[in-house]
């Protein structure tokens, strides 16, 4: 039965101490591990890694990093998926501790490697990183920390083995889930008893403020959902059938409402608009700002593409504010330049104009029929009254004009 002990001082070398004998007697006392996590992985945003500086004792031997150590990571499969794990390998052959990449196989379901740990070579896992198909980059969130694994690698601790960091990992997790579910247990206390007190003032409450509290308790949205709603939606399908997701509407009911992108320009006066295949219903107009009417488009293209509008469901139609004026809906005085009368009403409109009007006006200037020489066809004259008479054959009238001579 072999015995060892040491150290003891040597007398004609009958005393001599390999390396091997050193490792196994500081492995007694500290374990494998990094220091205070130390030695953490770190994406380079490409397809590389770097190691941050940092210490480690693998089986009485110490290794050291003393600055930031590069890693490549070989380019992902186009279709495939691979986990690689980042170790650090004590080697006694090559008598040396370093960093490297394991790379794993090619799948559809990755696995990470499994690390090799005999008489001469013993690993650490420091993390596994995940590299899906198509991968170009590696980033942080397809990193995941080993350390704290004591199976897999754990941190360095001295003679007496103060904490098993894979249990307290354990138990910090197992702490979480039993907040969450106590958490959940205090909300649906909290929520039975609000609906308990709501009964009881409801009685005390009048009707009206009773069911608007209720309407706002049943209407009300969270902010992401209200944010969402004032998104401006592009359609589909065709410029005479359009199509649309629209996610907070979940039935048609009056007031219903969303900003419409229309992906092409409308093929028709009264194209249809169908919403989450609730149903095609016209997309009308208002007839004007102050009118209650609904009516078709302007002309086939009335509704222009890219362009966005505001669409309200009526109980019918899906109406938009896109009006044309009509004239009880113009007040005020327009100018002649602007193409109006420069006036608000119609005597001094007709002076505005030089106008006649058709009674109690008198008209100054000269006035010109047309020169027209069919004789059967009722219509104005030119009429010349004259003292002198004509004479024929040397007298000469414009054609269809009336001639009177008086004394």
């Amino acid at each position: 039965m072999a015995e060892q002990s040491g150290f003891f001082d040597s007398i004609g070398h009958d005393r001599v101490y390999a390396s091997g004998w050193l490792a196994s007697y500081v492995a007694a006392i500290i374990s494998n591990g990094v220091y205070n996590l130390e030695l953490a992985v770190i994406a380079n945003d490409n397809m590389s890694v770097k190691v941050q500086e940092g210490r480690a004792w693998i089986n009485g031997y110490f290794y050291k990093n003393i600055g930031d150590y590069n890693l490549n990571i070989e380019i992902a499969d186009g279709v495939l998926n691979r986990k690689d794990i980042v170790v650090l390998r004590f080697d006694i052959n090559q008598r040396s501790i370093n960093l490297a990449v394991m790379k794993g196989e090619y799948a559809s379901t990755a696995v990470a490697p499994s690390l090799t740990r005999n008489a001469e070579v013993y690993e650490l896992e420091l993390c596994e990183i995940s590299i899906p198909a198509g991968t170009t980059k590696i980033t942080q969130s397809l990193i995941t920390d080993k350390r704290l694994d004591k199976n897999l690698c754990g941190i360095v601790h001295g003679v007496v083995d103060q904490i098993d960091t894979t249990t307290l990992l354990k138990q910090m997790e197992d702490w979480f889930a039993r907040f969450q579910e106590s958490a959940r247990g205090d909300l649906n206390d909290l929520e039975a008893e609000f609906d308990t007190w709501f009964q009881t003032i409801q009685g005390k409450l009048s009707e009206d403020i009773a069911g608007s509290l209720q309407l706002q308790i049943d209407t009300k949205v969270s902010k992401s959902e209200w944010e969402e709603s004032r998104k401006a939606i592009l359609t589909e399908g065709t410029g005479e059938a359009y199509t649309a997701t629209v996610p907070w509407i979940k039935e048609l009911t009056p007031g219903a409402e969303f900003i419409m992108i229309p992906h092409v320009a409308s093929d028709s006066t009264a194209p249809t608009l169908n919403v989450n295949g609730l149903g095609a219903k016209q997309i009308r107009r208002r007839r004007s700002a102050t009118s209650g009417g609904f009516v078709f488009g302007y002309d086939n293209g009335w509704l222009t593409a890219n362009a966005p509008i505001r669409l309200i469901y009526s109980g019918l139609y899906w109406i938009t504010d896109l009006t044309k004026p009509e004239s009880f809906d113009i007040s005020g005085i327009m100018s002649i330049k602007q193409g109006g009368t420069g006036a608000n009403n119609a005597s001094s409109a007709c002076t505005n104009l030089g106008a006649v009007k058709k009674s109690g006006d008198t008209m100054t200037g000269i006035l010109y029929a047309q020169s027209n020489t069919s004789y059967t066809t009722a219509q104005v004259r030119n009429i010349q009254v004259s003292t002198s008479d004509l004479t024929a054959g040397t007298s000469t009238l414009a054609s269809g004009n009336l001639y009177f001579v008086y004394e």
